[in-house]
């Protein structure tokens, strides 16, 4: 019975230090986006103080406290399995790549070297939301790798989730390639990959197809380097 009552309290402390872990090095932004950082710095505040009335006030004496503790602890299970993957390759066969929007605000192409970073990189947003910049010419993008493409198994893909308020709504956007067996690459493998672009129809859609001159494996420059916010 004493168990029981202290389901509640251990709940709470659980969920404080759940929350700060997503605090701290901006972890929260594998679930949110950053403009959601105000709620998470608030349910910190909150947990410790709930926890701390329980000790003050007596623990809860219904029967099913306990109850009340283990539906509180349920969502932390999610969080502490999912950790740096809570998207990854099973989300891309769950759910198809967005088409991108061809009708972009540039009506002119550009040097794609206008718009690199410091690797000679195009960011994916930039080449899936503006493509008319870029239709027919050579592009390198980063991001993550899927060896195979569902219902598509000659095709493969590097792309990043688009995430407009959480994960739950995350939807990859990227690029698709010929499968090549011989690559040297795994499914999530953060690859820098280089080539021609241009329209194909894939299940009537309008996509973005790559012919690929090189494709390697780099460093994930950052944890959150998967998700691009809206």
């Amino acid at each position: 019975m004493a168990v029981k009552r202290y389901m509640p309290l251990a709940a709470l402390v659980i969920w404080s230090a759940i929350l700060a872990w997503l605090i701290m090095d901006g972890n929260y932004q594998l679930f949110l986006t950053p403009s959601f950082k105000g709620l998470i710095l608030t349910s910190l505040v909150i947990a410790p103080a709930l926890a701390a009335g329980l000790v003050f006030t007596g623990l809860p004496r219904q029967n099913l406290s306990w109850l009340k503790g283990l539906i509180l602890i349920l969502p932390v299970g999610f969080i502490l399995m999912a950790g740096d993957n809570t998207l990854g390759e099973y989300a891309l066969r769950k759910r198809g790549m967005a088409p991108p929007d061809l009708g972009g605000t540039e009506s002119t192409p550009a040097d794609p070297s206008d718009v690199t970073d410091a690797d000679g990189n195009i960011s994916i947003s930039q080449l899936v939301m503006q493509f008319e910049r870029f239709e027919g010419q050579q592009v390198q993008i980063e991001g993550l790798f899927a060896d195979r493409v569902a219902e598509h198994d000659e095709l493969s893909a590097v792309y990043r989730y688009l995430i407009t308020c959480c994960a739950a709504d995350a939807q990859p956007v990227g690029v698709f390639m010929d499968h090549n067996p011989e690559l040297d690459l795994k499914n999530n493998d953060w690859v820098r990959v280089s080539g021609r672009v241009n329209q194909k129809t894939l299940d009537g859609y309008q996509v973005i197809f790559m012919a690929v001159d090189e494709i390697k494996g780099v460093e994930k420059p950052d944890k959150n380097a998967a998700y691009i916010f809206n």
